[in-house]
């Protein structure tokens, strides 16, 4: 290799290293927004690598910005994602539950070809606590009528809404009831759930957890996300908004 590299946005020069010889050394640069925005003088421009010179360039260029408003609206860049909230017990959709009450969250991700190391994340509104049903801790869940006895924190589900799980207790596999689902991994944290899939084939695919309502009050809902885990271009997001936890009323009242 001997070479020189550039970088830049529009014709506006952002870096330049030259790279002469074999070495493991990565030359890093970090640009503000502001400047970026002046390099661009508000309009659209592309961001140009280049090189002079025998060798390969190897490089990679990482945008990180906060926006100034929660995003409210799904996005489909490669992966479609779908959250919704349903009463544990059954029931409609609804973003309004009663403290105490249980609450079954459902992820539905689609892609329309084979994907590979995908991640889901659920954010979870600050009302809200995840239920870790594989715990011995956890108070027995009350079934609902249409529903086995399970033993695992999320339920998979093909496209027609068929579960898995254990009936007696033990842990099962995502395959036990005559299918197979591709998310094989999920992490449970405070403020979110963390789903993962090793191979995503093409179609739509659906996990549901278990949740409680713990403390009144009105929260933001941040949108579910799926990611390619190396393909960070290949993204998406569901719809966002306000999720509400109300205190039930008392006996006097009722």
């Amino acid at each position: 290799p001997d070479f020189a590299a550039k970088l830049a946005m529009g014709t506006a020069s952002l870096m330049e290293q030259p790279f002469k010889g074999r070495s493991m050394n990565v030359q890093t640069k970090t640009v503000p927004m502001t400047e970026l925005l002046s390099k661009a003088q508000g309009t659209e421009q592309k961001l140009t690598f280049s090189k002079e010179g025998p060798g390969v360039l190897y490089y990679s260029a990482l945008l990180k910005y906060a926006p100034k408003e929660i995003p409210t609206k799904s996005i489909d860049n490669g992966l479609f994602v779908q959250r919704w909230f349903e009463p544990y017990a059954g029931g409609g959709q609804s973003t309004k539950f009663y403290a105490g009450d249980l609450i079954r969250i459902r992820l539905r991700v689609g892609t329309n070809q084979e994907r590979h190391w995908t991640a889901f994340e659920v954010a979870l509104p600050a009302g809200l606590e995840a239920v870790d049903t594989t715990l011995a801790t956890t108070a027995k869940l009350t079934n609902a009528p249409d529903e086995e006895s399970r033993g695992e924190q999320s339920e998979y589900e093909n496209g027609e809404d068929g579960e898995s799980g254990s009936a007696d207790g033990e842990d099962a596999s995502p395959w036990s009831y005559g299918f197979w689902s591709p998310f094989n991994h999920t992490e449970m944290r405070d403020s979110r759930i963390i789903v993962f899939a090793d191979h995503l084939p093409p179609g739509v695919h659906v996990v549901s957890f278990v949740a409680r309502a713990t403390t009144p009050g009105t929260y933001i809902l941040k949108p579910a996300k799926g990611t390619l885990m190396y393909e960070p271009e290949v993204w998406g997001r569901s719809e966002g908004g306000t999720f509400e936890v109300m205190m039930p009323s008392s006996v006097s009242q009722k």
